[in-house]
């Protein structure tokens, strides 16, 4: 055990049915909260005359989508304190911190030829919540004397695309027998890791399943055993 924090992360498929993320971003400082909203629908009582409220009735008629809101800080403002001639400097060696929202922003915008962004699914602890971010709001709070933004925060809205999900469960759940894969140049240890375990953090466990100790050393063709989780 390293004591390192889990950080959430957002899954980004290229279609909703795709198995496979095609890219992964870590956040840089975990939310604090977040909320799942989850809404029935009823029909309503006509409003006949002669009617009977007394035997009026709502009927079920089913779900909306579940909406997850959360809300992440980004901060690219550290400096570097340096120790001169008798006197502390301080040495600005702040980011753009547009330049990291940029990425969590790309996933509410259509690219190529879809007509939908993308799917994406956002993964902390044991929540696995899928769907397509449906809004997103960036206040930038702190900036340079240059005017550059270093300090943002981030409002976003994911809505699901499945009320069929389980969308908490056990963290990297996985099948519970021992698979077998093979190593391509399309397919890292690191992809195969994701697309079994749900996250390329796991491909440790691969090597330790196959006394794997340089997992830039895998040639190409080798067959793998993927371990189940207990």
């Amino acid at each position: 055990m390293t004591g390192e924090v889990e950080k959430a992360a957002f899954h980004i498929y290229e279609t909703k049915d795709a198995k496979k993320p095609a890219k992964s971003i870590k956040v840089l400082f975990n939310p604090s909260s977040y909320s799942i909203k989850e809404e029935a629908e009823y029909t309503t009582p006509s409003k006949g005359t002669g009617t009977n409220k007394a035997n009026e009735s709502i009927n079920y008629t089913g779900n909306k989508s579940r909406v997850l809101s959360l809300e992440l800080f980004f901060d690219t403002s550290e400096k570097v304190i340096l120790n001169g001639q008798g006197k502390n400097v301080v040495k600005n060696q702040a980011a753009d911190v547009s330049s990291v929202t940029k990425n969590f922003s790309d996933m509410i915008h259509v690219k190529g030829k879809g007509h939908t962004p993308p799917s994406v699914e956002f993964q902390w602890g044991s929540l696995h919540f899928r769907g397509v971010v449906s809004d997103i709001s960036t206040e930038y709070l702190m900036f340079t004397k240059e005017g550059k933004p270093v300090r943002a925060k981030m409002s976003l809205s994911i809505k699901s695309v499945s009320e069929n999900d389980d969308i908490f469960k056990e963290p990297f759940e996985s099948p519970d027998r021992t698979k077998a894969l093979k190593v391509t140049e399309a397919k890292s240890i690191w992809d195969i890791a994701a697309e079994e375990y749900g996250s390329p953090d796991m491909w440790r466990i691969i090597c330790a399943g196959n006394d794997i100790e340089n997992p830039l050393d895998i040639p190409s063709g080798r067959t793998l055993k993927i371990p189940a989780l207990d």
